[in-house]
C-alpha cells in the first residue's frame, strides 16, 4: 500500500472553499484509499504556523479561520526529519545543483536562491522547503501530494519521487 505526504500547496487548496484548485485537489485527494498512510511533515506544519503567525502580526481579520486549518493540519500523523532524511535531502540537491548549474562551475553556491538557470538570469524555482519534504518522500518511499510546480519539477531531476499533483 502506498503511503502519501501532503505538502502546504496541497493542504491549502483542500482546506480553502475560496482557492482556484480546491475542485481539482478535492478530487485528487478524495480518491487516495482512506486506508493509505497519511502524512503531514513538520516542514509543512512550520510553513502553516508560519502563516498563522504572519496573519496574527498583521491584525489579518480570517486570524481565526487560519487557526481552524492549522488545527486540522495537526491531526494528521507529522513526519519528524531523520538522518537518513538528510542523506535523501543531500543526494536530491546534488541532483538538482549538477543538473541547473554549469558544468564549469568549480564551487557551488550554498544557496539554492543563487543558483542561476544557464542563459535565463533567473533563479531556480525551488526552495528548501520542498527539498527537504521531497526528502521525507524518498526516504521513506512516499508519494508527495503537491499542487506546486516546483516539486513537480524535482521529479525531472530524480526519478524515484514520486508525486501526485494536484491541479488540472
Amino acid at each position: 500500500m502506498d503511503g502519501y505526504l501532503f505538502d502546504a500547496s496541497a493542504l491549502s487548496a483542500y482546506m480553502n472553499e475560496d482557492h482556484q484548485h480546491h475542485e481539482s485537489t478535492l478530487k485528487v485527494i478524495d480518491n487516495i484509499p482512506d486506508d493509505a498512510l497519511k502524512f503531514v511533515s513538520v516542514i509543512t506544519l512550520g510553513e502553516f504556523e508560519y502563516g498563522v503567525r504572519s496573519a496574527e502580526y498583521a491584525g489579518s481579520v480570517h486570524l481565526a479561520q487560519y487557526r481552524r486549518r492549522l488545527d486540522v493540519i495537526r491531526r494528521h500523523q507529522p513526519l519528524d526529519l531523520t538522518r537518513h532524511t538528510s542523506d535523501a535531502y543531500g543526494e536530491l540537491k546534488a541532483r538538482l545543483a549538477s543538473r541547473v548549474l554549469p558544468r564549469a562551475s568549480k564551487r557551488m553556491p550554498r544557496w539554492i536562491e543563487d543558483w542561476l538557470l544557464t542563459g535565463s538570469a533567473k533563479s531556480l524555482q525551488t526552495d528548501e522547503n520542498d527539498l527537504w519534504i521531497c526528502a521525507q518522500a524518498k526516504e521513506r518511499d512516499l508519494i508527495v501530494v503537491t499542487g506546486d510546480i516546483d516539486i513537480l519539477n524535482l521529479s525531472s531531476v530524480d526519478s524515484d519521487l514520486r508525486i501526485l499533483f494536484t491541479r488540472p
